[in-house]
């Protein structure tokens, strides 16, 4: 399993902006990952979400999200 990291922007308008930042053994390295990005890029007042395959931040009108989702890899 991963922890694939995504960060998801809208645009003005139906577009999206969908950048896939990295993956992760663990949930703990991708958690700090996020929070180290979040403060790398002056990203502030978010707020948390935690489920049991999913976390990660999203702003409160949901323009911005990042999040970490847990996927099954297979080679």
């Amino acid at each position: 399993m991963l922890w694939v990291v995504v960060e998801r922007e809208k645009d003005i308008g139906p577009e999206e902006k969908i950048k896939l930042l990295r993956a992760f053994s663990n949930k703990n390295d991708a958690k700090r990952f996020i929070e180290e990005y979040l403060r790398k890029n002056k990203i502030e007042r978010l707020n948390y979400y935690e489920e049991e395959n999913e976390f990660g931040y999203f702003s409160d009108d949901n323009w911005y999200v990042i999040f970490a989702q847990k996927v099954k890899f297979e080679r």
